[in-house]
């Protein structure tokens, strides 16, 4: 089967979709001991921007537990409007006027963009693919990619203004050490996209100097 050609149906078919509705669940763990669960059930309309969701989630971090709860319902055109708008304001303060497009302190340079590329077309051709019945999986190794996005981003210039906004559960993840990732496409005959799974596991270091396991994995459902 070719590999391009499948996905291009799937983004195509995405790209026909005028709603749906899914739901997605995330676990993390510590040495074994779950940390992080979350839930979110979701509606979109694409035509319209409509979303609305309810989100439950629960936290443990050393000791200290949390639990929230909460619906939203917010138009996300408005919204991507506004994203922009910060965005640009962002980039001008931090950088100025002639600093964005060229190969100065806000540009990552051509080195760094054919890398990505590099890993990007690696990722694509070692991804694995596999048919039962009226079913199609996709599954991509993603632990080399994220290995080499890390190095990247140390490369590029330090400092406030740079740094990745990861949310605190989720920085221990970042900080570790050739992770282990994998994300599965379950793709039906009308190559609509059903399911989207995946898990990574790794070691980041602990106090001490101890290393702590570290898993997350999660299920993303759709019904179109």
């Amino acid at each position: 089967m070719n590999k391009l050609k499948l996905l291009y149906d799937v983004v195509t078919t995405l790209k026909e979709k005028e709603s749906v509705n899914g739901s997605l669940v995330l676990e993390g763990k510590k040495d074994q001991v779950r940390f992080l669960s979350l839930r979110n059930d979701f509606q979109k309309n694409f035509a319209v921007g409509e979303v609305k969701a309810k989100i439950s989630a629960e936290l443990d971090m050393e000791g200290k537990k949390v639990k929230h709860e909460t619906s939203l319902e917010f138009n996300s055109a408005d919204q991507a409007a506004g994203m922009h708008r910060h965005w640009g304001r962002h980039m001008h303060h931090h950088f100025g006027p002639g600093m964005i497009d060229g190969e100065g302190i806000g540009h990552p340079g051509i080195k760094h963009k054919l890398t990505a590329l590099a890993s990007f077309l690696n990722l694509l051709d070692t991804m694995q693919v596999s048919e039962r019945e009226d079913k199609t999986w996709l599954t991509l190794n993603l632990g080399e990619f994220l290995t080499q996005f890390k190095t990247m981003h140390a490369g590029m210039p330090q400092g406030p203004e740079h740094e990745l906004h990861i949310p605190l559960p989720f920085r221990e993840f970042a900080a570790m050490e050739k992770p282990a990732a994998e994300l599965t496409l379950q793709v039906n005959k009308k190559k609509e996209v059903e399911q989207i799974t995946f898990k990574v596991e790794g070691k980041t270091e602990g106090e001490l100097g101890a290393a702590k396991g570290l898993s997350l994995q999660g299920e993303l459902q759709f019904a179109w």
